[in-house]
């Protein structure tokens, strides 16, 4: 019998969905992840079971929407969390305010992600990163697969290539430390899907480039991984190493809402 790939996956479950994702796009924030992105997320998801999506970052909330509405009359919950609340939270608050399936959250994703997984034990789970990013994002998904053996998927934000002018080293770290990956800026996948994200280029982004500088990739790109029996055991056997780096950057992280407290009471 032959093995599908992950990219076979990615493809079959796109296509089956496109013409119900297309009804739910519209509009687009800026830094927001592309449509054609989303889709992927989105109908591979479905196509996994999963009953539980969680979001790490959302900005002005782009691809928490998109969530919200695609999974809106499916038993699907959507747990958003964001480091700050400020400005861009209120936007999105007031924005997504009234969509039952979605929570809004707040705090470190190095430690609300653990809490969630383990409240959602028993539960097929998805993970979205958009921040943190790269390897503290890795280290975050890891420690979760340590503590729930129900995580289906995670997809990672900003896996372009890298170039000169914007170096990269998320899809490096990926790589390695997981066995089997897929991204969206594939030939195949863009080729197929890229017309979806004709409304997205409002903003910073254009095929091939961000804020006018060139990337090595036709967008930001969302990398997937379906972890794999030994992704959890490679994970377990560096459990402290991964936890010292995400205690690391919690503490950084505090160290960063401190100096924004101290900047908005002094009115800097």
């Amino acid at each position: 019998m032959d093995t599908v790939t992950l990219k076979e996956q990615v493809l079959v479950s796109a296509r089956k969905h496109r013409e119900e994702f297309s009804q739910i796009t519209g509009g687009f924030e800026d830094r927001g992840i592309l449509n054609s992105e989303m889709l992927a997320a989105c109908s591979l998801a479905e196509d996994l079971g999963v009953e539980v999506f969680i979001e790490s970052g959302r900005w002005l909330g782009q691809s928490t929407e998109i969530l919200a509405r695609y999974f809106e009359d499916k038993p699907v919950i959507i747990e958003s969390i964001e480091a700050f609340y400020d400005d861009n939270a209120l936007h999105v608050e007031k924005k997504l305010q009234g969509k039952k399936n979605l929570h809004l959250l707040y705090g470190d994703a190095n430690l609300v992600v653990s809490r969630l997984v383990k409240k959602h034990r028993g539960k097929k789970v998805a993970l979205l990163f958009d921040g943190p990013k790269g390897k503290a994002a890795l280290d975050v998904f890891r420690s979760a697969l340590i503590v729930h053996d129900g995580i289906m998927a995670g997809f990672f934000h900003d896996m372009r290539r890298p170039t000169d002018e914007m170096p990269n080293r998320s899809r490096s770290e990926m790589e390695s430390v997981f066995l089997d990956s897929f991204y969206t800026d594939d030939t195949d996948f863009v080729q197929e899907f890229g017309a979806l994200d004709a409304g997205c280029d409002i903003a910073l982004w254009r095929p091939y480039a961000i804020d006018g500088k060139k990337i090595g990739s036709y967008g930001p790109t969302l990398g997937i991984v379906l972890p794999k029996p030994e992704d959890l055991r490679n994970a377990r056997a560096e459990k402290w190493d991964i936890y010292g780096r995400m205690t690391k950057q919690a503490a950084q992280l505090i160290l960063v809402k401190i100096y924004h407290r101290f900047r908005d009471v002094m009115h800097f």
